[in-house]
Order: structure tokens, then sequence, then C-alpha cells
């Protein structure tokens, strides 16, 4: 389990006292174990990486297609009421 440990005098790591409930109110650092450390730092393979960069770009392109036909709409709404 992540602890929250701090530098003491000497050098040394020591457990932070209290423990804060949330390790991102952590002043100092935070020790995990390798387990965590692997999970935490886990990269996505290049199906996932794919698949971010897919979504990603194709809500840019859906932006702009929305902006397009909205555009289009106004342009002819107020061709109209001349």
């Amino acid at each position: 389990m992540a602890a929250c440990v701090a530098v003491n005098q000497s050098g040394y790591f020591v457990l932070a006292d209290p423990q804060p409930i949330n390790l991102a109110d952590c002043q100092s650092y935070v020790m995990m174990t390798p387990p965590e450390f692997s999970q935490a730092t886990q990269v996505p393979d290049s199906a996932q990486a794919a698949e971010f960069f897919g979504f990603g770009f194709s809500m840019v392109v859906a932006s702009y297609l929305a902006g397009w036909a909205v555009g289009t709409i106004r342009k002819t709404v107020r061709s109209g009421a001349n």
C-alpha cells in the first residue's frame, strides 16, 4: 500500500505522521510497492493508443462539421429573411 513519507534531518525516509487520508495531500514523497508503481506507469499498447488518437481526431472533425452545418443554416435563414 502506498504511503506518504518524509525525509528527516539524518536523510532517512520516515513515515509522515499523521498519514493523509488522500495521497494527493501528501506534502513530501509517496512511496509505492513495485506492483503499484508498474500499474501507475503502465503505457497503453498500440491498439489502445490508436483508439485514443482516432477518438480525439473524430471529435475534432465532428466539431468542425457541426459548426459548418450551423453556419450554413444561419446563412440560409438570414438570406431568406431579406
